[in-house]
C-alpha cells in the first residue's frame, strides 16, 4: 500500500509523548493535515480524574473567500494516521469547490434529517408515539405516567394504529357520540379527549407532527339528559352539610371582618348576629333580610316564627315555627339590647334605618370568604342547616316544616341521600317491635 503521509504511528506516539499542549505536528504530503497534542480527562487506576495526554487529526486550508479554516478530522489514538491522512486527502481534492466544514455540517443535516424521518416512520401513530417519546415524558411523573397511558390505550382503541395527522373532526365526533352511547358520562368523555390532545401537542413539540389536527376541534355539548344529570350533580354537591373547617372559617372571618373593614363607611354589626341565626334557622338570605321584631323573632318567647317570602302569595303558605335556644338565643339577645329592645321592626338595617340589600348582604359575605378563604355561599347555611338535620335521622316532615315546605317532597329529592340508613334504622325498629316476649307463665317455668 503506498504511503499517503509522513506521520506514522511511531511518530504521533512521540509527539503526543513529548510535545507540550497544542503543538502541531504536520504532514509534509498533504498541506494542511497535522495532528495536534491535547489533553483530555480521565481517570488513574484510583478513580482520579487526571488528565490525558491524547491528540486531535485537525485539516487547515482556504476557502473560496481566502478565509483560513479548520476543520476536524477526529480523535487520536481513536481515528489512525492513515484513516485520518484519507480524509485530508480528500478535502484537499475537493477545494476550492468543496469546503470542507460546510460539508461537514452538510453532512450532520443529512443525518440528522435520517433520523428523524426515521422516528417520524416509528412514532407516526398513536400507538407509537404513545409507547415511545410520549411514555418517555409521561415515566418522569410520580405514578409513572402508567393510568394516562392505560386511560388513552382504553379509551381510543379504533385509534391507536391510525397516523397522528389523520385524525380529524369526523372521527372525534363519531368515537363521541358511540362513547354516549355506551353511557359514559360527558365528564369522562372530556377527560379522555383532553388526554388525546395533549398527546398531540407533545408531538408538535417535539416535530414529530407540524400541527395538531385536532386543534380546534371541539366535542359536541352534552345531550339534553346529560345536561340535567350534571345539573343534578351540581347541585347535589352544593346541597350538604358545611365540613368543620368551613365552619371555623364562618366564625373566624365573622371576628376578623370588622377589623378589616372601615366600620363607619361599611357598617357590618348586623352581618355576625345574621350568620349566626342562619346557621341556627336555615332561613334564607331573603327571610333572614325581612325578618321583624316581634311578630316573627320573639326574644321574649324565645321564638322565630316567619312566613317565607316564597309563599307570601299562597293561598296555604309555609310557616316556619321553631324555638331560639343556646348561642343563637344568646346571639340575638344581645342583638336585641343593642338595637335598643324594639318593639318591632326589621331586625337587621342599614345605619339609615333601611333594609339591608342582597347586593350588601352577598358584598359583605364574599369579603368574608375573601379574608378566610372560605368557597361555600352564603345559601350554604341553609343547606347545611337541612343536610345537617337529614343526616341525623330527623323525620323528613319535621326537617320540611323547619325549613319552610309544605310537604317532604323536596327534601326527599335533594336530601334524600343524606340518610342512607333511615330505611334500615326503620326495617329494625319493626322488627325490634315484632318480636315476642314470653308471657308470666313462660318465665316461671324457666
Amino acid at each position: 500500500m503506498a504511503k499517503i503521509t509522513s506521520i506514522d504511528n511511531n511518530a504521533a506516539k512521540a509527539h503526543i509523548q513529548d510535545a507540550p499542549e497544542r503543538k502541531e505536528l504536520p504532514c509534509a504530503m498533504t498541506a494542511g493535515f497535522h495532528l495536534v497534542k491535547v489533553e483530555r480527562s480521565g481517570k488513574d487506576s484510583n478513580g482520579n480524574k487526571i488528565k490525558v495526554p491524547a491528540g486531535t487529526w485537525r485539516f487547515r486550508y482556504s476557502n473560496a473567500a481566502g478565509k483560513v479554516r479548520i476543520a476536524t478530522i477526529g480523535r487520536y489514538p481513536e481515528m489512525t494516521h492513515v484513516q485520518a491522512a484519507t480524509v485530508a486527502r480528500q478535502y484537499r481534492a475537493g477545494l476550492p469547490e468543496v469546503d470542507p466544514l460546510e460539508q461537514i455540517d452538510k453532512l450532520k443535516e443529512e443525518a440528522k434529517q435520517r433520523e428523524q424521518e426515521k422516528q417520524q416512520r416509528q412514532f407516526a401513530t398513536v400507538r407509537g408515539y404513545l409507547d415511545g417519546p410520549y411514555m418517555r415524558d409521561l415515566s418522569r411523573r410520580r405514578n409513572g405516567g402508567t393510568p394516562t397511558k392505560k386511560m388513552i390505550e382504553s379509551a381510543f382503541p379504533e385509534w391507536l394504529d391510525l397516523e397522528l395527522e389523520r385524525l380529524d373532526k369526523g372521527r372525534v365526533t363519531t368515537w363521541q357520540l358511540q362513547l354516549e352511547k355506551d353511557g359514559k358520562r360527558h365528564s369522562s368523555i372530556k377527560r379522555f379527549y383532553s388526554a388525546i390532545q395533549a398527546l398531540l401537542n407533545h408531538a408538535v413539540k417535539e416535530e414529530v407532527i407540524a400541527f395538531n389536527p385536532l386543534k380546534g376541534v371541539q366535542l359536541k355539548e352534552p345531550t339534553a339528559e346529560e345536561k340535567k344529570r350534571i345539573a343534578a350533580d351540581r347541585d347535589a354537591a352544593k346541597r350538604r352539610m358545611l365540613t368543620p373547617d368551613e365552619i371555623r372559617l364562618i366564625r373566624d372571618g365573622l371576628e376578623r371582618l370588622p377589623h378589616t373593614l372601615d366600620v363607619r363607611a361599611d357598617p357590618v354589626e348586623w352581618f355576625k348576629p345574621l350568620v349566626i341565626l342562619a346557621l341556627h334557622t336555615g332561613l334564607r338570605p331573603g327571610d333572614l333580610r325581612s325578618l321583624v321584631w316581634g311578630g316573627e323573632l320573639n326574644i321574649q318567647f324565645k321564638r322565630l316564627t316567619k312566613v317565607p317570602n316564597k309563599t307570601l302569595d299562597h293561598p296555604d303558605p309555609a310557616k316556619v315555627t321553631m324555638p331560639l335556644q343556646g348561642e343563637c338565643l344568646e346571639i340575638m339577645r344581645d342583638w336585641f339590647d343593642k338595637c335598643g329592645k324594639p318593639d318591632g321592626g326589621l331586625v337587621f338595617t342599614t345605619p339609615r334605618g333601611g333594609q339591608v340589600s342582597q347586593v350588601v348582604l352577598n358584598r359583605t359575605w364574599n369579603k368574608l370568604r375573601t379574608i378566610t378563604g372560605l368557597e361555600p355561599e352564603l345559601y350554604s347555611t341553609r343547606h347545611h342547616f337541612i343536610s345537617t338535620l337529614v343526616a341525623n335521622n330527623v323525620p323528613l316532615f319535621t326537617v320540611a316544616k323547619l325549613a319552610g315546605h309544605k310537604s317532604t317532597k323536596m327534601i326527599e329529592r335533594h336530601y334524600g341521600h343524606l340518610a342512607p340508613h333511615s330505611a334500615a334504622h326503620a326495617l329494625e325498629v319493626l322488627g325490634q317491635s315484632l318480636q315476642v316476649a314470653p308471657n308470666s307463665s313462660e318465665e316461671a317455668a324457666r
